[in-house]
């Protein structure tokens, strides 16, 4: 899959694309430019918006998200599991749990799992 990358100033003038097939260089295109433009709009091949930032902020698909927290707390081996700080990187990220936070790599497991039908 390709990505086009690109920067919108405050004055709505678009920046050259930038493209790549390699996600590690999407995100570092987006962190170093996140704080530096207005937007930055990364596009997959059909023209649909991956990833937003504005004013700074990213703006992740829920898709995106998910991957987030299954990467940092379930296929990190290296990672001590901690229950709280998975509820708060799970609501940082918009998933509202009720304060209910898993308490095992196989609760949160079932949680990304069932998160991803929902």
């Amino acid at each position: 899959m390709t990505f086009n990358c690109f920067c919108i100033d405050e004055g709505c003038k678009k920046s050259n694309f930038f493209q790549s097939k390699k996600i590690s260089e999407v995100w570092e295109f987006v962190v170093e430019r996140k704080s530096l433009y207005h937007e930055v709009l990364v596009l997959n091949e059909k023209e649909e918006v991956v990833i937003h930032a504005s004013n700074g902020w990213i703006d992740y698909p829920k898709r995106w998200s998910i991957l987030d927290l299954e990467h940092t707390f379930v296929e990190n081996k290296k990672r001590e599991f901690n229950a709280d700080e998975f509820l708060n990187a799970a609501q940082g990220l918009g998933f509202l749990l009720d304060g209910n936070a898993p308490q095992s790599i196989q609760e949160v497991d079932s949680l990304i799992m069932s998160l991803y039908v929902e």
